[in-house]
């Protein structure tokens, strides 16, 4: 990876978006949605990757809006410092971070215990943090009862908002266009081919050989070949190990008119916009990047 670290902030920015990597590093979703949100900006958006924090940086822009996504490369006092100034910020929760592994059944597969963070100078110190935050954004309302259902006591302290994976209206119209193309659909479902343990490649394999279904596996594609791939499919099947509290292939699929057979891990199924029609699907994930900054400027 690039080591970018920034050391300026233009004094006419008057939010500070700061990430671990940005889509130009990796393509996660948790970089796509806040590449969307950032482009979508109706205020001067300045971005910074979490290693260039410093004590003199914060302090010099302390009367800024700072909005964080995935935060682990900050050191946990410059984060308290946000704390101790009355700094305004808002927190973007794109998985566990109370887990010291971000994922509860991550933590057990690799330490053959079940997750004790909970109880963690780690877990403590990060769920005081998250909910320091003006406004903690959730991917999902499951993601969201989960955190409270260990932290109940941090139950009113912030502002909750379940803002769900975001894209770029331009994004949406692109998933549309190649909906509209109306590919010839082949008998087959797609499952994501990914490395990742916690993707459950394997599982979603295992489900479609006992079920009989033919199915592709998608790996190293562009965007705009894995959704052509899944336009001219079944469907989608996707078995995560743990929570994926947004699944953008989920809903992506959903935005192509797609099937999808899931585990109950994917929490966006239990979404309210998940079971309306395509029309308002694809209205509600338009309004996404608005919605996210609405929420912002209400603050």
């Amino acid at each position: 990876m690039p080591n970018n670290i920034e050391f300026y902030v233009p004094p006419n920015a008057e939010v500070i978006f700061v990430e671990d990597f940005f889509v130009d590093e990796i393509l996660g979703g948790a970089e796509m949605t806040s590449d969307a949100i950032i482009q979508a900006a109706d205020r001067r958006v300045c971005h910074l990757h979490s290693r260039s924090l410093t004590e003199r940086l914060v302090k010099a822009h302390r009367a800024k809006k700072w909005v964080f996504g995935n935060q682990t490369q900050v050191p946990p006092w410059i984060l308290n410092l946000l704390l101790e100034l009355n700094i305004e910020y808002h927190f973007f929760e794109y998985d566990y971070k109370p887990c010291i592994y971000r994922s509860t059944k991550k933590h057990e597969s690799i330490t053959g215990k079940p997750c004790d963070c909970t109880q963690s100078q780690h877990g403590q110190w990060m769920s005081y943090w998250m909910t320091g935050a003006k406004t903690l954004f959730w991917c999902s309302g499951k993601q969201r009862d989960k955190f409270y259902d260990e932290y109940p006591h941090l139950i009113g302290r912030t502002r909750d908002f379940v803002q769900g994976s975001t894209f770029y209206p331009d994004t949406i119209k692109k998933i549309r266009v190649v909906r509209e193309q109306n590919l010839p659909a082949q008998d087959h479902w797609c499952i994501l081919d990914s490395d990742s343990w916690i993707k459950g490649t394997s599982d979603a394999v295992d489900h479609c050989n006992q079920n009989g279904m033919k199915f592709v596996l998608l790996k190293n594609l562009s965007n705009e070949d894995f959704l052509k791939q899944l336009s001219s499919s079944k469907g989608l099947v996707f078995f995560p190990r743990d929570i994926d509290v947004g699944s953008r292939i989920t809903v992506e699929s959903k935005l192509l008119g797609r099937e999808v057979i899931l585990n109950p891990n994917v929490l966006v199924q239990y979404e309210p916009w998940f079971s309306r029609s395509l029309e308002e699907i694809e209205e509600y994930f338009l309004d996404g990047p608005t919605r996210f900054w609405k929420t912002i400027h209400n603050s």
